[in-house]
């Protein structure tokens, strides 16, 4: 009889003991120094991007590099070309504000200039991006804040050319790549 006593105290702190690891109510409570709260909202539907503008191309042409002067950079702004992301939101859609974030990599550490990819042959430059407001773009940051419809979306930018240094830049090839995300407000 003792035996099974002292197995059934035994087996009896044994569940007491899991309980409590398991995070079951026990006497003694953790004290804790703050809570973190998660807000947010799953939605029904979500703007599409327009196929052309998935994987799109802006050419920016052949500039002169006697456009770069150094002591007003911002003249190749004269040589900016108008994009569009071109989003499609649906009836119903609940989300009417959107950013775009491009990623890329910044060019000599600055992060309103896109660095030219590897294959350009021309150096000393990058490419500057701009948003419908004409507020310059931050490489791996939201954009302005753009206002969304049912139905069609232009989101409008503009890129151009900038010096990355006070030289001129030397001639060549010069392309740039970056990845963008909708990031719905």
């Amino acid at each position: 009889m003792k035996k099974i006593l002292l197995t059934l105290a035994i087996a009896g702190s044994s569940v007491a003991m899991a309980s409590t690891a398991l995070g079951e109510e026990s006497a003694v409570y953790p004290s804790f120094d703050g809570t973190v709260t998660f807000n947010g909202e799953i939605i029904q539907t979500a703007c599409v991007i327009d196929n052309a503008s998935k994987n799109l191309v802006v050419p920016l042409g052949k500039i002169p590099v006697s456009a770069f002067n150094s002591s007003v950079p911002t003249a190749t702004n004269a040589f900016r070309k108008d994009f569009s992301l071109n989003l499609v939101c649906p009836e119903g859609f609940s989300t009417p504000k959107a950013t775009v974030r491009f990623d890329g990599v910044p060019a000599e550490g600055n992060s309103k200039i896109v660095q030219l990819t590897a294959d350009s042959v021309a150096t000393k430059v990058g490419v500057q991006l701009q948003d419908a407001k004409g507020e310059i773009v931050t490489l791996n940051d939201d954009s302005s804040v753009y206002d969304l419809i049912e139905g069609a979306n232009n989101l409008d930018f503009s890129a151009y050319y900038y010096p990355t240094t006070s030289e001129a830049p030397t001639p060549g090839s010069a392309n740039a790549i970056v990845n963008f995300s909708i990031i719905y407000q």
